[in-house]
């Protein structure tokens, strides 16, 4: 179990595109066919025309609009946090002794190492360059168009031109710039995609881009630009908690930004003759690496590119949350998956583990799972937590009872929504994942171990490394079941959790004949169902909130046809009265996964109940998690402005009504 630890809180297929370009590979120039202000295709042929080229870095940086090298160059980055290195314009300007100005190199970037503007200002250069950069983390275009979740401190493209580029450097004598030597690099959409797609609207990207050109065309005096894609952010592991339905649409929405973003290079090369554009495909490169990092010397040595990178991994909440000007501090932990001393050098402050009763009651307690039971205390802070008493769960009235008798409150992070209803954080996926793992295991241990209960389990370091023990797992068991795969019936599985549920059955090798994928449309008609029952493993994977008729009773069980010898119930609700899988009571552990369910003939049927499925895969859930609650704890501030944070104020509402239910005592 991971042990109740809180934290307060207080307060890269480069493409020249214009008639002036360097152009690279098999380039050949693109005509004018339509306009882009009336919404009209941009030419799907010449697109295909100008994707045979390749990424050369050293083509690009250093050389002026004449394709002469210069002695000096000059660069401008505006972009969001894959761009920026924390430059204060007010501060050291770029210099020979750090090309970047302020702060040192590599300058604080969200990966806690160089970015790609480091890497242009000091290695793939054939020149000394200036590197100017007004990139800022979770910048979009405009917010009037797509607003920050971080607020008015992020610096948008908008007020990256206009307020920063246009008063500081269009018209500073002092920085040494032309138009000749000077390269701007704008790399902007992936906030704006990001935030956008849940509403789907798909014209928002046709104003986006439209507002994007015009931002372009006020950059006075450049003349030489590299514009960057989007990448697959539904590859990312930020989007690993997404539901294989919302990845989808969010890859296709990413798709047409980027085709209109394309469509706009090309035509400011038309309309601007004297311009030097170039189209970096960042979107093909990610993928390239992502699929095979072997390929690029630069990648070769990735093991794994599904999750963040230990830099990414350690500092970038707090960090984040500390640059906003919130005071942090971390109870001491011997037992999660981060240690104390990553949370002290990104700048919280470290605390006695179970302090949080005596710290000021102005401090936002912020943990995970419930409070134990043995203490009883009135609780008199804000909590973020999940609390689990909101669907009247077993001891729900002595829970939310604390809060009323110490005048504190509750943020249920099970209810955090944004406008469409949907939770803005989960953990959905990583358990679906990881309890597809453990019902996989515990089929192979049943073959090869019959008389002998399913082992504890611990966590793993990675997702690779659970992968490879079910792979191993099902390789030894299949010998004895005929060679045959097990049948994985998953409900929920257009879900998050069905999703990882789903996903881990593809990577451990089963073939998608022996993954059964069950939504609402296969469910409708009302169980007990006769699948489950024929299935080797069910893996149930819906949230419900009001009654169903169960997917399987003790009754359907007793079928001679049964083959069901292992059931995963993710959702583990046991105790709540809509449970759709009431052939159990009890939750299981990590140090005992399985419990026997008593059926009536062979084979025999185990359960896994574990309500912390997750910490199966710490590193990967714990990331997915705190990069998806970020933005909504940047509000805190706000939590009691409507307006500002509703994500706040409409689970404070929530709680006063479970509250006002509470029985009369």
């Amino acid at each position: 179990m991971v042990k109740y630890s809180q934290a307060y809180i207080q307060r890269l297929h480069f493409q020249a595109i214009s008639r002036r370009a360097q152009t690279f590979g098999d380039l050949r120039p693109l005509r004018q066919n339509s306009t882009l202000d009336n919404r009209e295709d941009f030419p799907a042929q010449r697109l295909a025309e100008s994707s045979q080229v390749r990424p050369d870095l050293e083509n690009l940086v250093g050389y002026g609009v004449d394709g002469k090298i210069s002695t000096t160059c000059s660069r401008c980055a505006c972009g969001d946090s894959y761009t920026t290195t924390r430059f204060d314009p007010k501060g050291t300007q770029p210099n020979p002794d750090n090309p970047l100005g302020n702060p040192s190199y590599p300058g604080s970037t969200s990966s806690n190492g160089p970015n790609y503007v480091d890497f242009l200002a000091t290695t793939y250069n054939r020149s000394y360059i200036q590197a100017y950069n007004l990139g800022y983390g979770g910048a979009t275009v405009d917010p009037a168009l797509v607003p920050s979740p971080y607020g008015l401190i992020v610096q948008s493209f908008e007020q990256q031109v206009t307020q920063i580029f246009l008063p500081v450097y269009s018209v500073n004598y002092d920085v040494p710039w032309t138009s000749n030597d000077t390269l701007f690099t704008i790399f902007f959409g992936i906030n704006d995609v990001l935030l956008s797609y849940g509403s789907r609207n798909d014209s928002l990207n046709f104003d986006l881009i439209k507002e994007y050109e015009l931002l372009v065309n006020r950059v006075t005096g450049a003349r030489n630009f590299v514009f960057l894609n989007v990448p697959p952010v539904d590859r990312t592991p930020g989007s690993s908690n997404l539901s294989a339905s919302d990845r989808s649409y969010l890859a296709r929405y990413t798709g047409e930004f980027n085709w209109r973003l394309r469509a706009m290079v090309y035509y400011l090369g038309l309309r601007h003759p004297d311009t030097t554009n170039f189209f970096l495909d960042s979107n093909w490169l990610f993928t390239r690496v992502i699929d095979y990092p072997a390929q690029f010397i630069q990648t070769a040595g990735y093991k794994n590119t599904t999750a963040d990178c230990g830099g990414y991994n350690k500092e970038t909440l707090v960090r984040a949350l500390i640059d906003a000007g919130y005071v942090v501090n971390v109870e001491r932990s011997p037992v999660r998956i981060f240690d104390d001393k990553e949370f002290e050098d990104a700048g919280a402050n470290l605390v006695s583990e179970g302090s949080w009763p005596d710290a000021a009651e102005e401090h936002l307690i912020v943990g995970l799972k419930e409070l134990p039971d043995e203490i009883d205390f009135p609780l008199r802070h804000t909590h973020i937590q999940f609390a689990h008493c909101y669907k009247q769960q077993a001891g729900w009235d002595r829970t939310l009872s604390r809060f009323k008798r110490g005048g504190g409150a509750l943020y249920d992070l099970e209810f955090l929504q944004d406008g469409s209803g949907r939770r803005v954080a989960a953990f959905g996926y990583h358990a679906g994942y990881s309890g597809a793992a453990l019902a996989i295991l515990t089929w192979s241990h049943q073959i090869l171990h019959p008389k002998t209960p399913f082992p504890a389990v611990s966590s793993y370091p990675n997702d690779n490394a659970l992968v490879a023990d079910v792979k191993k797992a099902l390789a030894n068991a299949m010998p004895q079941n005929g060679e045959a795969y097990p049948q994985v019936l998953v409900i929920g599985a257009l879900g998050r959790c069905g999703s990882g549920a789903v996903d881990l059955c593809t990577a451990a090798g089963l073939p998608s004949s022996s993954i059964l994928k069950w939504d609402m449309e296969e469910t409708k008609s009302g169980g007990p169902f006769q699948e489950i029952i024929e299935s080797d493993i069910f893996v149930n994977c819906i949230y419900l909130t009001q009654a169903i008729p169960p997917f399987v009773t003790n009754e359907s069980l007793s079928s001679p046809s049964r083959k069901l010898s292992v059931v995963c119930d993710v959702s583990c609700d046991p105790n709540n009265p809509h449970n759709p899988v009431p052939i159990y009571d009890d939750w299981t552990t990590f140090g005992k996964p399985t419990l026997p369910i008593s059926v009536k003939r062979d084979p025999p049927l185990s359960i896994i109940a574990i309500d912390h499925l997750p910490s199966l895969l710490p590193l990967e859930a714990s990331n997915a998690f705190s990069n998806a609650l970020l933005p909504s704890l940047l509000l805190l501030d706000k939590r009691d402005d409507p307006k500002a944070a509703p994500v706040w104020t409409q689970a404070k509402d929530l709680f006063h009504k479970k509250i006002s239910e509470l029985p009369e005592k």
